[in-house]
């Protein structure tokens, strides 16, 4: 089953922009 892993691909990503955002707030 591929599908979980592009899932937690996918969220990986959202992860990585979400902490960018959080590093942008923060400065």
């Amino acid at each position: 089953h591929s599908t979980p892993q592009i899932i937690l691909r996918y969220i990986g990503i959202n992860k990585e922009e979400k902490d960018n955002v959080l590093d942008t707030f923060r400065i």
